[in-house]
């Protein structure tokens, strides 16, 4: 028996696997492990590479829209009247997870917190802003000056909490600090 489904789903299975009830010849092609090897998937080409640019002026408006969002909400909630764009901002903006200011679910609040920072990572950590498009669609992320490595701030804690995971701020800023800090080492001899 192919299935533990009833008798009429089994049939189906065999149909599906044999292409017929009738007992006709099997239609699968048995491979070499040449062959195999040799295999072009059909449709299944590599993705092209990412394009990355500068941003514009609409991209960095939509940034200070949402650096101001978070700004107006920690004066609102937490009575913090300034943002740094510094590591001493990470206690405030801890403060909407810890106090549930913001809703798990608000998904758009926790991308402008992750502007804010995104902010601070840029700062601390000479990264730049910039705009990284693949095949998936459009991010602003941050980048480590020319090369290939990226990071990517804005979801960082909207993902996180979908997938119920506790936020603390430190220890995902102290994590980016080692993962940018692994992207630099390479080029240490370079600057000697």
């Amino acid at each position: 028996m192919l299935c533990d489904k009833p008798a009429v789903s089994c049939l189906l299975c065999s149909l599906l696997l044999c292409g017929s009830v009738q007992g006709s010849e099997s239609s699968i092609q048995v491979l070499t492990a040449e062959d195999l090897a040799n295999y072009q998937f059909i449709g299944h080409e590599d993705p092209p590479p990412p394009v990355i640019r500068e941003m514009n002026l609409g991209d960095r408006t939509i940034l200070k829209d949402k650096r101001r969002e978070v700004a107006d909400l920690l004066a609102r909630r937490v009575g913090v009247l300034r943002l740094t764009g510094t590591r001493a901002d990470i206690p405030a903006l801890q403060q909407f997870y810890d106090r549930r200011i913001v809703p798990h679910r608000d998904v758009l609040t926790w991308q402008a917190i992750g502007v804010a920072f995104g902010d601070i990572l840029a700062n601390e950590l000479d990264l730049e802003w910039i705009i990284y498009e693949d095949h998936r669609g459009t991010s602003k992320a941050l980048r480590w000056r020319k090369t290939d490595n990226f990071v990517f701030p804005i979801t960082m804690f909207s993902k996180r909490l979908r997938y119920g995971e506790a936020l603390d701020m430190e220890a995902i800023y102290d994590e980016m600090t080692t993962r940018v800090g692994n992207f630099k080492r390479p080029l240490e001899h370079l600057r000697q």
